[in-house]
């Protein structure tokens, strides 16, 4: 219950105002909610070219299942009639129907996240004792990153929780015992994190060989035997079955190949650097060494320099005092030595389960020294992980209080008080990244939003061009604010040339500053973490175009 009090609040953060049909996806990045799912399910019955190959299809199940009593209610009561792909998509109210959908995948996110901390209890308590569970779990439930993808409609924390559960199993077979029915249900755990984004690999890669290392010795080497490899093949063979439903190989084979492809075509592509987001480390001496000072950046980030401190030392205590424990720890190794190779971009929500891993291990080391007899040891470690475990919830409910209070909530009121039907809004990058506008106000890019694989012209001639159409057009509204190719400290989208931002900002073009939008910390003393990008409570400016016409 109280994971569920801690990760409810905000949830309903990104939905859609979905007023016009560039208005229909969240606001967070790579959240494919509310439509992506119900796409993917249509996909399979009319396969379309341009559909979305980033992930396996064990999410958009999960998702578009949840969707699915909520879908009967508007079937029934007219709130739906003759769906179809074009906007308002066969919905009565859009506006109100995909927030409502949004809502529904986001909670499942905040129940799998409840599922993480569980595991993590069952985890930690199954390998030690009680102490132990109760301290991973709250390593586990506060790690910054989590108060914000436990609300969000990306697969970070689905696949987050599929790996939980397949540890706390791996955990189970160490300390009670390889069982068939404890490999099934491994293995059915392990196929779904899979079938969610084949990231969890890197997790699971030592599992296998744990486990027949543990049948050799109560096989006492008997190899060749028929009960040796009853339980391993039980296991293996749930996991092929749940990972070939969930990830969608069953159910539609050229897709899940076409996702393989595209996949492995991303990956050549950022390890060649020709993606323009922040922190991409080629694979060369320079590169490797950014890179692993990167990921304990974020690491610090995410379970702070002392909760780090405290994982690795737990790690080196672990090798010697509790090899049962141990592997389940080294898992973060083997995971970090996974995205180390294939992914060259380190983002948080990547290293997410290094962190995770990492809450064992500190647990672990804690709850031993808390059986000490020497008071001093007992109630200072004890003291420093109650620190770490207090001060990254006060992160994380700093972080809560910004998504509540998000600058676009804020920023779209003023728009509303301030527009007439048919003014237009013009603004860089995506638009699903806008303050929510009414459906009389027409949105309009400045310039087309290329994505993360172009680079953008911030040249000179860009913005003669830029202001030549704005000349033209006369807009009265110009919205600046950051993109996801924005590096951390620029508060201005990727597409907008700085110069121009800059004379924006002095009013040299003819627009000049009208608001700005940013809700202040709630705790000014905790500097709260950069996430993956920009997208929690942006700075927001508003442009207007002094005595404009109206339309």
């Amino acid at each position: 219950m109280l994971v569920l009090l801690v990760y409810l609040p905000g949830f309903w953060w990104g939905a859609p105002h979905a007023t016009g049909p560039e208005r229909v996806n969240s606001w967070g990045v790579d959240d494919e909610t509310p439509l992506g799912p119900l796409a993917e399910m249509h996909n399979i019955l009319e396969p379309k070219p341009d559909r979305n190959l980033g992930y396996p299809l064990m999410y958009s199940f999960v998702v578009a299942g949840s969707y699915a009593p909520y879908l009967g209610y508007l079937k029934m009561t007219g709130g739906m009639d003759s769906p179809s792909g074009e906007y308002p998509f066969g919905l009565a109210d859009p506006v109100s129907s995909l927030k409502m959908m949004s809502y529904i995948a986001h909670l499942v996110s905040v129940l799998m996240g409840v599922g993480v901390v569980l595991a993590a209890f069952e985890t930690g308590r199954v390998l030690m004792n009680r102490c132990a569970g109760v301290l991973s779990a709250l390593f586990a439930m506060t790690c910054y990153p989590m108060f914000y993808y436990a609300r969000s409609g990306n697969v970070d924390v689905p696949v987050l929780c599929f790996m939980a559960l397949t540890l706390m199993m791996f955990a189970r077979c160490l300390s009670l015992g390889f069982t068939s029915r404890r490999a099934i249900w491994l293995g059915v755990f392990a196929g779904f994190a899979l079938g969610t984004k084949e990231q969890a690999l890197g997790a699971f890669l030592i599992i296998p060989f744990v486990l027949l290392a543990t049948c050799w010795r109560e096989h006492e080497g008997r190899w060749r035997s028929r009960k040796f490899w009853r339980v391993p093949f039980a296991g293996t063979l749930a996991s092929i079955i749940a990972f070939g439903i969930g990830s969608g190989l069953f159910v539609e084979p050229s897709r899940y190949w076409a996702h393989v492809t595209f996949m492995w075509d991303r990956v050549a592509i950022i390890a060649r650097g020709d993606i323009y987001v922040p922190y991409v480390f080629p694979p060369d001496w320079a590169g490797n060494v950014g890179y692993v000072q990167r990921v304990f950046e974020l690491l610090r980030d995410m379970i702070t320099l002392p909760g780090v401190i405290l994982g690795l030392a737990g790690l080196i205590w672990l090798l010697v005092r509790r090899p049962k424990a141990m592997w389940v720890a080294v898992t973060a190794i083997a995971y970090f030595g996974f995205i180390f190779y294939m992914l060259r971009s380190p983002q948080m929500r990547y290293t997410m389960p290094v962190a995770y891993l990492l809450s064992f291990p500190a647990a672990w080391i804690v709850a031993a020294a808390w059986g000490r007899k020497e008071k001093i040891l007992r109630w200072g470690m004890m003291a420093l992980a109650v620190s770490i475990i207090g001060f990254n919830f006060l992160r994380g409910v700093g972080l809560t209080y910004e998504m509540v209070q998000d600058s676009r909530y804020e920023a779209a009121q003023w728009i509303a008080d301030n527009t007439e039907a048919g003014d237009t809004v013009e603004y860089f990058g995506p638009s699903l990244k806008l303050p929510p506008l009414e459906a009389s106000v027409t949105d309009r890019q400045t310039i087309d939003w290329i994505g993360i694989y172009r680079q953008p012209r911030v040249d000179d001639t860009a913005v003669q061009e830029i202001l030549a159409g704005w000349e033209e057009r006369r807009p009265r509204f110009i919205i600046i604010m950051p993109d996801l190719t924005s590096r951390p400290g620029v508060e201005h989208s990727t597409l907008c040339p700085p110069q121009l931002f800059q004379a924006l900002l002095d009013g040299s073009h003819g627009h000049v500053l009208e608001e700005e939008f940013k809700t202040e910390p709630l705790f000014s003393w905790i500097a709260l973490p950069e996430l993956d990008y920009p997208t929690v409570n942006p700075k927001i400016r508003v442009f207007t175009l002094p005595n404009s016409p109206r339309p």
